[in-house]
């Protein structure tokens, strides 16, 4: 791997930890504006539809311009606006213009997604790009939970620091980005127009499978601790601890598992994962006590880290030479699609099926590998 990918770890763990810091605290500033929670729910979807589908333009984009410039100017551009929802909340200001700030912010978040992991994927041999995006995934992750630990002791404060803070950090990355370099021959590769057209077919099938996998994915941070508080009775605080137990386990196991990934290969890790959620949901399923739902979050857990590294790479490694920002913008539009939608995916199957949702998921785990498995990239 090229030192340019250990470089952006530390950009992304940075704009992880800025993430953290703000942006779990909207709904709850947007309530304390007098917003129900079903208007909150449909903001934030929208908003997060809207920036996902905007991944492959801008992953075609770069082809055309090159990464590195198009990074330096999102992160810019992220964190002038963050600053400026700092002042809007010190000023109270309108609803309208704080959406409009919010959008914003989501557009330059997703756009950024599909250059970073095109910018991964060009700086990594085929060979390694797994553990390229293993370290990236162990940066994004530590950068979370860094963050939500400053946030605990900001919010005593109000909501204007968290978002100064958070614009901060993203200016430091921002900064950081100037001492990036376009990956060697990647200036001599630049597509000759911007282009937007389909993928190949099995490429476009892969895709769709993919975003199983996040909205799998999803279910842990979403509706599983809604699961445990109100079917299990489970405390807030005791689910707080499970989700200390999910990073740890991400901290301690990112690394390891994914050299573990590169060295069996595609399918073995693909199976090793849904197997692994379709244990988890069955013992939530048939959970009746605290220790059921940790034995849960450790599969839950595992199966992530081993999965999402060789997914991504994978479709990274499907892309034709000129076109990776392109292949990638547009299988990063179902990996958002995944994680935004997963939260109704899981609590449509929890109201309709009550205990029983966690079997449906964990059918539905079994199918995406089998799919995946079909689906493994021919070269």
């Amino acid at each position: 791997m090229s030192r340019s990918v250990y470089f952006l770890a530390i950009i992304r763990f940075i704009l992880a930890l800025s993430f953290s810091v703000s942006w779990p605290f909207v709904p709850l500033y947007l309530s304390d504006r007098g917003l129900s929670p079903f208007e909150v729910g449909i903001f934030l979807t929208s908003a997060g539809v809207f920036g996902t589908l905007i991944r492959p333009f801008m992953g075609a984009f770069s082809d055309k311009v090159g990464r590195v410039r198009l990074i330096r100017f999102l992160l810019y551009f992220r964190a002038i606006t963050l600053f400026i929802t700092f002042l809007f909340l010190l000023g109270n200001a309108p609803l309208w213009g704080f959406f409009l700030l919010l959008f914003l912010i989501v557009i330059g978040f997703s756009s950024f997604i599909p250059i970073a992991d095109s910018y991964v994927a060009e700086a990594s041999d085929r060979d390694r790009r797994v553990v390229g995006f293993g370290l990236i995934r162990l940066a994004i992750n530590g950068g979370f939970a860094l963050g939500s630990f400053l946030a605990s002791f900001l919010l005593k404060y109000g909501y204007p620091p968290l978002f100064l803070l958070s614009a901060a950090l993203v200016f430091v990355a921002a900064t950081l980005s100037l001492f990036l370099r376009e990956n060697q021959g990647a200036t001599l590769r630049l597509a000759r127009r911007i282009q937007f057209a389909l993928p190949d077919l099995r490429f476009v099938l892969f895709a769709v499978a993919s975003m199983s996998v996040f909205i799998l994915s999803s279910q842990l941070i979403n509706n599983f601790s809604i699961y445990a508080n109100r079917f299990l009775g489970v405390e807030k605080h005791m689910i707080a601890y499970l989700f200390t137990l999910n990073g740890v386990l991400i901290l301690l196991f990112q690394i390891p598992a994914t050299a573990l990934s590169r060295r069996i290969g595609y399918v073995p890790s693909v199976l090793f994962g849904v197997v692994g959620w379709a244990i988890a949901f069955a013992v939530t399923f048939l959970a009746g006590s605290y220790p059921h739902l940790v034995v849960a979050v450790v599969f839950m857990t595992l199966s992530e880290i081993v999965v999402v590294p060789v997914i991504i790479a994978s479709a990274s490694n499907r892309a034709p030479e000129g076109q990776m920002g392109a292949y990638m913008g547009f299988w990063s539009t179902f990996q958002g699609l995944g994680y935004t939608l997963g939260p109704a995916w899981g609590g449509f199957l929890l109201d309709t099926f009550n205990r029983g949702a966690w079997l449906v998921m964990s059918v539905q785990s079994v199918l995406t590998g089998v799919a995946l498995t079909l689906l493994k990239d021919r070269k």
